[in-house]
């Protein structure tokens, strides 16, 4: 494992929080026991100042353990922490006795050296076992705050690599019904040119190349407004009915409070376009075709409904691409909150989509 980056603002403060409440039950301690008052105080709170330099070493002994297995990991902390508080507490004896009384220091290194040694260790034996645990708790602590560092730092990658591949399993859907539509759309164009329709077809280029320009201006967004989708919709049915003025009878109802509400773009297409190409146009009648949307409390709906007899069923096989299209887009967008029925009837055909009701705006719900 590797440490992406170090808390260090924290790191900083727990070491600060830790040598400074040290100090002050160090001077406690002293005060309690006789040796101390309140005129060297300044003592504890340099013992606090130079406890805190001391713990970036253990800090860095932390982190170049963190790689190592169980034993090695455990037995290089120990000695590291072991030789750190030696030495602090060596020099944090030094200290304290020349803060309080350097002269005298001086003279006793010259004089009686042999007794200065012994009060050096005598002291420094005191807090050593003292700053091992200091040390040592230290260690733990910011073993545990690099830790939680690091479990932040995997979730959030592994989120985020969820969310890329989410994009673009929906972006390879999306990219799977652009061709199969313009194939669709010449072939409808070709067809009223074939049979000498010109004018219509021309229309009918018209259309598509306004259906492709309010395709383009929603291409960057994942998600975009019923509103917005209906609209185009609207475009792409006032091209067909240029195919089959007398049999397709378009509808578009949108029920109150559902405009603003969030679907993937081009959700609807291929449901109305497999309408178009099972129900409408086999059929020697006119048939219905409506799309609708409507909002229940937080859920809404939209649905793609026809008429037309030949649409119970009678779809060729390897022709259901539309409906696996948007059954995988809604599933890889909203997993189990979203479902998508199908129901085949007599007398036409109807897919419901149900989807968790949102209305953020469409910028901020693509990030």
């Amino acid at each position: 494992m590797e440490i992406a980056r170090l808390p260090r603002r924290t790191l900083l403060t727990v070491r600060a929080l830790i040598w400074l409440a040290a100090g002050l039950m160090y001077f406690t301690m002293f005060m309690f026991a006789g040796r101390a008052d309140w005129s060297i105080l300044y003592i504890f709170l340099a013992t606090s100042a130079l406890g805190f330099i001391f713990s970036g070493p253990v800090q860095y002994a932390v982190v170049r353990s963190w790689n190592l297995s169980g034993f090695r990991r455990t037995s290089f902390l120990i000695v590291s922490i072991v030789l750190i508080a030696a030495v602090h507490s060596t020099i944090d004896t030094l200290m304290a006795d020349a803060l309080r009384d350097f002269p005298k220091l001086v003279r006793s290194f010259t004089d009686e050296p042999s007794k200065t040694y012994s009060q050096l260790l005598f002291f420094s034996g005191q807090t050593f076992e003292f700053f091992i645990w200091i040390h040592a708790f230290f260690a733990a602590f910011a073993w545990t705050i690099i830790r939680s560092q690091l479990i932040v730092e995997q979730e959030r990658r592994l989120a985020e690599a969820e969310s890329q591949a989410q994009k673009a399993v929906l972006s390879a859907l999306r990219a799977q019904v652009n061709p199969h539509f313009l194939f669709n759309a010449l072939n409808a164009i070709s067809s009223l040119m074939t049979i000498g329709r010109y004018e219509e077809a021309e229309e009918a280029l018209m259309r598509l190349s306004e259906f492709f320009r309010a395709s383009l201006a929603a291409e960057r967004r994942q998600l975009v407004t019923v509103a917005d989708e209906l609209e185009m919709l609207e475009s792409y049915l006032e091209m067909e009915q240029l195919r089959f003025p007398d049999r397709l009878k378009a509808s578009i109802v949108m029920g109150e409070g559902s405009g603003a509400g969030l679907i993937p773009s081009f959700l609807l297409q291929p449901l109305v376009e497999n309408a178009i190409k099972y129900a409408v146009a086999p059929s020697t009648e006119p048939v219905d075709v409506t799309i609708s949307s409507s909002r229940t409390h937080n859920v809404l709906h939209v649905s793609v409904e026809d008429t037309g007899t030949s649409a119970a069923g009678n779809t060729p096989p390897g022709e259901g691409v539309g409906l696996e299209n948007v059954r995988s887009r809604i599933e890889a967008l909203y997993g189990a909150s979203a479902s998508m029925n199908v129901n085949k009837r007599s007398s036409g055909f109807q897919v419901t989509i149900t989807l968790p009701f949102s209305d953020i705006p469409a910028t901020e719900a693509n990030r």
